[in-house]
């Protein structure tokens, strides 16, 4: 008998989020307050920014900067938002409840519910006839697909993960990569308006009375001491905007590089690994028509990246145009079914589906 429950798919969620807006908003169960903290200042920093420095921009410069600046602001926070709040790319549970097991590494085939079963790696194709090893995933009880990995913050496995961001509490993944670098184009490039004309405000008053402004008007012919002392604002903004400037575009650069490489913070992270204890290259003589059989964590400096291309605007369009699913795998809004039929007598694995939700 499957018996409707009526409950949406995200109260089913096994992983370690929470949700809000009747599932339409996913973040992690992680300490918020480093999120709102950014959030405060993505929004705090701006804000001093139109009160202080965008009126006499737009009446004595010129009103395109202060247009150009709500546009970036309004992409920077959109951008920020759904990054924070979209599902990553969280790869479904129970795909392969009952993957082959042995006994160790070169044992016999044994059932899984056996304690020494050790899972076997999955042999996967990809780009250039290449042939990596995914592992299965004990605690979402699936093989995890090339280059996703197992967050242990978020408790899911989350497809073509880059990292975990305190900041933004939430994994980024497949599905908010190109929002996620969106948000560090729109928020530099904001931080850059709001130093340059800052100083022009200063600069500004600092001129002398019989020199005309662009959009109108005439300098003040103030000292820099008294133009500080007549828009000591004007400065604050300025210093913050440095200091937000700073991380935001050294970690933007990092990602420029990775894009280029066709690479993920997860693999460069295994790179500098490889590198700390000096591994060596073990190649699998099983190997099929693409040559080896790279291990799980073969995306170090040991292999090349099979996921590369050759074009360095391949890899661009690779990493921020890849392609998208609609919705993602956990039907968050979907009502769900509970199969309420007995488990079969012939059937003792532990891992049987029977008695669990499935979509309706």
């Amino acid at each position: 008998m499957i018996r409707r429950t009526g409950q949406k798919g995200y109260k089913l969620h096994q992983g370690a989020n929470r949700f809000f807006l009747a599932g339409f908003i996913m973040t992690s169960d992680d300490n918020p307050l480093p999120f709102l903290a950014s959030l405060v200042v993505m929004i705090a920093l701006p804000a001093l920014w139109f009160i202080f420095v965008a009126p006499y921009t737009w009446h004595h410069i010129s009103p395109a900067p202060v247009i150009v600046f709500a546009y970036l602001f309004a992409v920077a926070i959109t951008s920020m938002c759904v990054t924070a709040w979209r599902d990553p790319g969280v790869i479904p549970r129970d795909l392969d409840p009952d993957p082959p097991c042995r006994a160790g590494e070169d044992g016999q085939y044994i059932d899984t519910s056996d304690p020494l079963a050790v899972p076997l790696p999955r042999i996967v194709r990809v780009r250039n006839g290449t042939d990596l090893q995914v592992k299965w995933c004990d605690t979402c009880g699936t093989y995890r697909p090339p280059r996703c990995s197992h967050c242990r913050v978020c408790d899911n496995c989350v497809e073509n993960i880059d990292h975990h961001c305190t900041f933004l509490n939430t994994c980024i993944g497949r599905r908010n990569y190109f929002t996620f670098f969106a948000f560090l184009i729109a928020s530099i490039l904001c931080a850059c308006i709001s130093i340059v004309f800052c100083v022009l405000h200063i600069y500004c008053l600092t001129r002398s009375p019989q020199t005309t402004l662009p959009a109108g008007g005439f300098g003040e012919g103030k000292s820099f001491q008294q133009a500080l002392k007549t828009t000591p604002l004007s400065a604050v903004i300025f210093f913050l905007s440095i200091a937000v400037l700073i991380p935001i575009t050294t970690l933007f650069c990092y990602h420029i590089r990775l894009i280029c490489l066709n690479r993920t913070t997860v693999e460069q992270i295994r790179i500098n690994t490889t590198k700390a204890y000096s591994e060596k290259p073990s190649y699998d003589e099983e190997a099929g028509e693409g040559g080896s059989i790279a291990p799980p964590s073969a995306l170090n400096r040991c292999y090349p990246n099979p996921f590369a291309y050759q074009s360095m605007l391949r890899n661009v369009r690779a990493a921020l145009l890849r392609p998208m699913t609609a919705d993602s795998w956990m039907d968050r809004y979907r009502r769900t079914h509970i199969d309420g039929r007995k488990p079969s007598p012939d059937n003792n694995s532990h891992h049987s589906r029977i008695g669990q939700p499935i979509p309706s």
